[in-house]
């Protein structure tokens, strides 16, 4: 499994951080949440160098519009299909303080599988 490398950058449009052109690197992983073995949600999370985002210092990147294009964009480079309306932030309290993570969709994460990031 290869790691999907991003660096993407906020433009300060969260609720959680004012932090406006903070470049953010890390690596985004992916996973099928399953019950009884039938998958029914898809999960990314993507961990960020610590280095680059301090969450008690800057806040979550959480809800930053930028932030999510710069996501999109790195699907997309990556040879993604399914992006736009398959990934998006998850809830308030799913976020950590050394990842942010997005509600995918199923198909989504079949095609990480298949591009060989899951």
């Amino acid at each position: 499994m290869n790691k999907l490398e991003l660096t993407g950058t906020t433009t300060g449009t969260g609720y959680w951080t004012a932090a406006k052109d903070k470049k953010v690197s890390g690596h985004i992983t992916f996973s099928l949440l399953e019950s009884d073995g039938e998958a029914f949600a898809g999960n990314a999370q993507f961990h960020f160098n610590k280095e680059d985002w301090n969450v008690r210092e800057l806040g979550l990147i959480y809800t930053d519009e930028g932030f999510l294009d710069s996501v999109y964009t790195a699907l997309n480079r990556s040879g993604f299909k399914n992006i736009l309306d398959h990934i998006n932030y998850s809830e308030q309290g799913m976020q950590g303080d050394n990842y942010v993570d997005f509600d995918a969709s199923i198909e989504l994460v079949k095609e990480a599988k298949q591009l060989g990031f899951a």
